[in-house]
């Protein structure tokens, strides 16, 4: 009977359609920031790349930049050591949020990950690079990075990846962006750091080949050429390694106009160390001398 009496109680005393259960409780409960920061770094840095919903909130939040690149903060949300030994597990993450910025065609979007001359502080680009340094071991032996949740099949190396998202990033960029990517990139190619100075070459390579409406192999080697002049002298194999990628695709009259800007006897110490031989003919080559011979004469 007591039971009974306990039941219909409870019976009587349940919420119906016009009287709701009282849910102040649920939207009282706070929200744990911490929690909800990890996982939204957890979702950025990671190789869904169908996530729509995340897609939306780089779309929409502009507060993420300052939040996540941050190593710090990566590191904490993370739980690990904030020292050189999580510069991989950061720069694999700045990857694959790179490769999420790919598929958004908001400007004004990008214009918060990508410096550019009207605004953002921040700039996904320069964070790689500055802990690409302590990444050299897994940049030079065939590490392979998990792209299973893309395809089962694929396989890429920790650089092949790097250098192919990076060069993918290019052709989204608006003209606001170019000006300090391309600075970026020469301020690396010039770096000591190998892999920085390879990436950087790989990119610019890339730029020059395949950059529309037309190439720009030719304009980019001639500010390597005045570049080249300039700096140290440790420091050519950096631009005459990009050069040397570069002269094979360049025209015949390109080619010509670039030795009469930078003539064989001025730029000596640069075309030595240049592969000319993959471009010219050796009869092309004893006429360019020849030619340049009897202009230094009379002058």
């Amino acid at each position: 009977v007591w039971v009974t009496s306990c039941v219909n109680k409870c019976w009587e005393t349940m919420p119906t359609d016009d009287c709701p259960f009282d849910d102040s409780f649920e939207e009282s409960m706070p929200v744990d920031s911490d929690d909800e920061d990890s996982a939204i770094f957890d979702r950025l840095f990671s190789t869904d790349f169908e996530d729509e919903s995340i897609l939306l909130q780089l779309s929409t939040d502009e507060e993420l930049p300052q939040k996540v690149l941050n190593f710090q903060n990566f590191c904490a949300k993370r739980g690990l050591q904030s020292d050189s030994g999580s510069h991989y597990e950061y720069v694999c993450g700045l990857i694959n949020l790179t490769q999420k910025l790919s598929q958004l065609e908001d400007n004004a979007i990008i214009d918060l990950w990508i410096k550019s001359d009207k605004q953002s502080a921040n700039c996904v680009l320069t964070e790689m690079f500055e802990f690409l340094p302590d990444c050299y071991i897994d940049a030079s032996l065939p590490k392979f990075i998990d792209l299973s949740q893309i395809d089962h099949t694929l396989r890429m190396t920790f650089y092949e990846y790097l250098c192919f998202v990076v060069c993918q990033l290019m052709p989204t960029l608006s003209d606001n962006h170019l000006s300090f990517v391309e600075q970026t990139l020469f301020d690396n190619l010039l770096s000591e750091d190998y892999v920085c100075h390879q990436l950087a070459a790989d990119v610019l390579c890339f730029i020059a080949r395949f950059s529309h409406p037309s190439p720009l192999c030719y304009q980019l080697c001639s500010v390597l050429m005045s570049l080249s002049v300039d700096i140290d002298h440790s420091l050519l194999p950096n631009t005459t390694a990009l050069l040397n990628r570069l002269l094979p695709f360049l025209k015949s009259s390109e080619l010509d106009y670039l030795i009469r800007d930078y003539d064989l006897f001025t730029h000596s110490k640069v075309w030595c160390l240049l592969n000319v031989s993959r471009v010219l003919s050796l009869q092309d080559i004893s006429q360019t001398v020849a030619k340049f011979d009897r202009l230094r004469y009379k002058q």
